[in-house]
């Protein structure tokens, strides 16, 4: 459930101190109206969410509401994953026991955006939130990416699975794999998630480079496609190295390089037998007509 303001029903200027009942009941009346005409009115709230949540505001809840709905940007983060202005926590300046009750709200919404950014590999989203000045990153974190960093472990999982189970004749399944849409995200990735981000780039490295244990045709350019695009991951340097490493000691072997030449010569061969053909049917022709053109000359 998303958050939403109940200050959209109350009146700004209520007792908060006091609420008076009635003040309450109009509001609940309200509510009830405008989830009858739209039933998605209500921050994803069905009508039995909206009238337990309702009737547990206490005074004390509803100045922290007061307070969100008078500061907009942070009201329109909360209630609609507005990003801009990506700075205006920094310059949120609330009570201690106020931004307690707002960073549980503002890690659940960022940790929701940044989940689905990443599920529909939407770029631009990404590198908005990964610009996003967030409150207490260094000791909150994992609350803020717990949903993007599951996503990527399970990505993470089902390579490992595709890998550990590989044969010739699922090549076509790895290069699916490798080019879903999440692949072309991940460079955008925020530094939180840098870490999962070389683990999942070193295991595929790792992968292309037993290809070429046993080097034939296929395995090596299946390999040298992998790394490709291993190394636009935009992974660390210490990372970036042991990739090049792999690729170095695994993918570029004289015994690999030597299976690449004997098919690039066999393709040439296969190349000029089919040139030799071509030739010989051209000069083919060439004759007939000529013999066409006698033939007719003579008539």
């Amino acid at each position: 459930m998303g958050y939403y303001s109940p200050f959209h029903f109350l009146p700004a200027d209520i007792d908060m101190e006091n609420p008076d009942p009635a003040t309450l009941q109009r509001a609940k009346k309200k509510l009830l109206a405008e989830l009858e005409i739209d039933e998605n009115a209500l921050g994803g709230m069905t009508k039995d969410q909206m009238l337990k949540w309702f009737d547990s505001l206490n005074p004390l809840e509803l100045k922290y509401h007061h307070f969100i709905f008078h500061h907009k940007p942070l009201l329109n983060f909360l209630e609609q994953g507005s990003l801009r202005p990506n700075n205006w926590y920094m310059q949120l300046h609330a009570p201690p026991e106020i931004q307690d009750f707002i960073l549980p709200k503002i890690q659940q919404q960022y940790d929701h955006l940044i989940t689905e950014a990443f599920r529909n590999a939407d770029r631009d989203a990404i590198i908005m939130l990964s610009n996003f000045q967030l409150p207490d990153l260094q000791t909150k974190g994992r609350y803020y990416y717990t949903g993007a960093l599951n996503l990527f472990t399970a990505y993470y999982h089902q390579w490992i699975q595709l890998a550990a189970n590989y044969s010739p004749d699922k090549a076509a399944a790895i290069r699916e794999f490798l080019s879903q849409p999440f692949i072309s995200v991940i460079p955008h990735m925020p530094p939180y998630l840098a870490a999962m981000r070389d683990e999942f780039a070193l295991a595929v490295a790792k992968f292309a480079g037993e290809l070429c244990e046993n080097p034939d045709p296929d395995k090596v350019q299946l390999a040298r496609w992998i790394l490709g695009i291993v190394e636009n991951l935009g992974v660390s340097e210490a990372t970036e190295k042991e990739i090049e490493f792999i690729k170095k000691q695994k993918v570029e072997t004289d015994e690999a390089l030597k299976v690449d030449q004997t098919q690039q010569d066999q393709s040439l061969s296969a190349r000029g037998g089919c040139w030799k053909l071509v030739k010989w049917i051209v000069f083919v022709i060439i004759i007939l007509r000529l013999i066409m053109f006698l033939i007719g000359s003579l008539k």
